[in-house]
């Protein structure tokens, strides 16, 4: 009876050394399908950065090309617009030459009182903008009332000049940014003297008497 009892203690103790062992076997082939379940998971999962990364890439590329085909779009235009801006003043050069040579032709062969277009066009001057001349206004106004709220003797020490320096500094600053107005020059007073001494209406040059002259004496012959 003692050695029934000890074998089915010893086949008990073996089926459950068994079990026990293939439970083990189970649980390790589980962890092992898992950690392989979890590698395949990250290898996607990688894969798909980097996917969305090479995508954010191919856009930034692609966005680059564009800008840079836009450019080089933009540069073509702006020098075609500039190559059709130089034709066109040429073009306008060349038109105002043969006007003023027509015109000067003209007055040459019937004088008149009245300045030619090119004695005008001399007088002209460029004079500032309004924008300009009220940004000006705005700069000397706002410069007045700075230069009547500082303390000008202070401002002097600080800047280890006298007050007659400061003061003229602050002139020729004022000076150096002052827009002025167009004024005569020496060519117009000549100008208006010789017009004042042109030949009136109904009167003629010697210039046009002898253009005139030689034109008779042709058609006489």
């Amino acid at each position: 009876m003692n050695q029934k009892r000890e074998d089915k203690i010893a086949a008990k103790q073996q089926a459950w050394v068994t079990r026990n062992q293939q439970e083990i076997k189970d649980i390790v082939a589980e962890q092992e399908a898992e950690d392989a379940r979890l590698e395949e998971a990250l290898e996607v999962a990688r894969e798909l950065k980097r996917e969305r990364e090479q995508a954010i890439r191919d856009q930034k590329q692609a966005v680059k090309d564009q800008h840079e085909e836009l450019e080089m779009k933009r540069v073509e235009n702006n020098e075609a617009a500039e190559a059709k801006r130089h034709l066109r003043g040429i073009y306008q050069v060349d038109k105002l030459k043969t006007e003023a040579t027509e015109e000067l032709e003209s007055f040459i062969l019937n004088p008149y009182p009245v300045p030619l277009k090119q004695v005008l066009a001399g007088r002209m001057r460029p004079v500032p903008t309004v924008t300009e001349l009220l940004a000006a206004y705005k700069d000397q106004k706002e410069e007045l009332q700075e230069l009547m709220d500082q303390d000008i003797p202070t401002r002097a020490m600080l800047r280890n000049q006298t007050l007659f320096q400061y003061v003229r500094d602050i002139q020729l600053k004022a000076e150096a940014v002052r827009i002025t107005p167009p004024q005569p020059q020496m060519v117009d007073l000549g100008r208006s003297r010789n017009r004042t001494s042109s030949p009136r209406k109904g009167s003629s040059s010697p210039k046009g008497n002898r253009l005139r002259g030689a034109a008779s004496m042709r058609s006489t012959r």
